[in-house]
């Protein structure tokens, strides 16, 4: 697997993820959920009286942003079958006009957008127990395959910035929780700085999502792919072999090979990973400086970790 990283520096901008739609068994971007959240994200009143069949009533603003610059109201069908009883609806799936403009925009506004965890901490055990705010990286990435059949799927990796700690589709487990775009609470409370650059988080999430591949996606679809290449081979062979029983058959094993080569190149199959949007997370966690033998924390992302500088992670309120 190749990751693109041409767009990822330590100088590059900062964008938020667009969300996780990841079917592992099948292999497809549920792209009806994604339009779900990206709308609830913008605020955008949505009613959904039946499944894939979206009404929307939205502000002034909201209309201009979606690109309904004189209706503030509008429908959208996730499936095409909704066009032939609601002909006025607008088809939203992937390669749509109207789902290229979402995507457009859940880049163009992720691009400085931050989260924090509202949480409340627990009672403090002792008194070096001491809260702030660490940052994890979530990377989004488009995964697809280049060949006879396209697929694709959108998947993430976090990655703690102060260790490098890798997770693959944490933020499945995450989005429901209580982010905010402001920190509110956690406003007061000191921020670790970030120890990783991002290319050396990017490195960390590749690994982490090359072995989340191998391991969490269904690729037996490709066997019928490979069944193929090989009856066509052995259709060429057999030709040829046929053809080198005969004298005019003696010297075409160079035409043999350049057929051969074709067939493997048209059935070449090769797995990029791009990564699309990075979401930036602050989450309060509490650190003791010793800990003492009865201390553990809490969760096993937090086992996972290395103790930092400033001590160890005793409280980290992530799943």
């Amino acid at each position: 697997m190749s990751v693109s990283s041409s767009r990822w520096d330590d100088g590059g901008s900062v964008t938020a993820g667009t969300g996780n739609e990841v079917e592992p068994a099948s292999g497809k971007l549920d792209h009806a959920q994604w339009v779900r959240q990206l709308l609830a994200t913008l605020g955008v009143h949505v009613q959904e009286d039946e499944p894939g069949l979206l009404r929307l009533l939205a502000t002034p603003e909201q209309a201009r942003l979606l690109g309904h610059p004189r209706q503030a109201t509008g429908v959208w069908a996730l499936d095409p079958a909704w066009l032939l009883r609601v002909p006025q609806a607008q088809l939203l799936v992937p390669g749509s006009e109207r789902f290229e403009t979402l995507r457009r925009i859940a880049r163009e506004r992720a691009r400085v957008s931050r989260l924090f965890l509202a949480a409340d901490p627990p009672t403090r055990p002792s008194p070096s127990f001491t809260l702030c705010l660490a940052p994890i990286g979530v990377l989004f990435f488009d995964v697809y395959t280049t060949g006879r059949v396209p697929w694709q799927l959108r998947a993430n990796v976090a990655v703690d910035l102060l260790t490098g700690v890798a997770r693959s589709d944490a933020w499945s487990r995450w989005q429901g929780l209580h982010w905010r775009e402001e920190p509110a609470a956690v406003a007061s409370l000191p921020r670790q700085r970030r120890r990783l650059s991002y290319r050396q988080m990017l490195d960390q999430a590749a690994g982490a999502l090359r072995q989340w591949l191998a391991q969490a996606v269904d690729w037996s679809w490709t066997w019928a792919e490979q069944r193929a290449q090989q009856e066509e081979e052995d259709q060429v062979h057999a030709y040829y072999d046929a053809l080198a029983r005969q004298e005019r058959g003696l010297h075409r094993e160079d035409e043999r090979a350049h057929h051969l080569e074709e067939i493997r190149r048209r059935y070449s199959l090769l797995l990029e990973a791009e990564p699309v949007s990075l979401l930036i997370l602050f989450r309060p966690v509490g650190l003791v400086a010793t800990p003492s033998p009865g201390q553990s924390p809490a969760t096993p992302w937090s086992r996972s970790r290395p103790p930092l500088p400033g001590g160890a992670i005793l409280w980290d309120p992530l799943p």
